[in-house]
């Protein structure tokens, strides 16, 4: 959190308009949910229901996912990835393993490095990089409907399984 809300503070500079949305729960934001006058164009709206999520994807023009490498993190992909790319976000993360086997176009890797992060953010705040419309086809094959086929294929050969409302 501190890392992106340095990173963040150097944006507004350049690009006062913008602004840094944080949606969800996390350690150490009930203390950065107090308004602070230092750190102007944060929002931090805490939790929000899961059938109200939509809306912030919405109103946002990129997701920002630095993480802090570990053998968990640095082996997993986050669901919020796949989640922007639904929504036709574009993503800076850091450059985590898995994303960096997955190399999807939609998300940008940066090294966590406050001043390139800052550089970076400063000119998608500028210049947004469009949606490039052939990115679907790679959404696409994280969609349930199609993952779910070998599982269905895998449950019918080897467990006689034939209605998905059974599993």
């Amino acid at each position: 959190m501190d890392f992106l809300l340095d990173a963040f503070s150097r944006v507004r500079i350049h690009a006062p308009n913008s602004r840094l949305l944080i949606v969800g729960p996390g350690n150490g934001l009930p203390e950065c949910q107090r308004p602070d006058p230092d750190r102007p164009g944060v929002i931090y709206t805490g939790p929000v229901p899961p059938d109200e999520i939509a809306p912030y994807f919405q109103v946002s023009h990129l997701g920002v996912m630095p993480f802090t490498a570990c053998p968990f993190t640095n082996n997993a992909l986050p669901l919020k990835i796949l989640e922007y790319g639904a929504a036709r976000k574009r993503v800076l993360a850091t450059p985590l393993t898995e994303l960096n086997t997955l190399q999807l176009p939609h998300v940008e890797l940066l090294e966590p490095d406050k001043t390139l992060w800052s550089e970076t953010l400063i000119q998608e705040s500028l210049e947004p990089t469009p949606w490039n419309p052939d990115w679907d086809q790679v959404i696409a094959q994280y969609d349930w409907s199609h993952l779910w086929q070998p599982v269905e294929q895998i449950l019918k050969t080897h467990f006689g399984v034939q209605n998905e409302a059974t599993v």
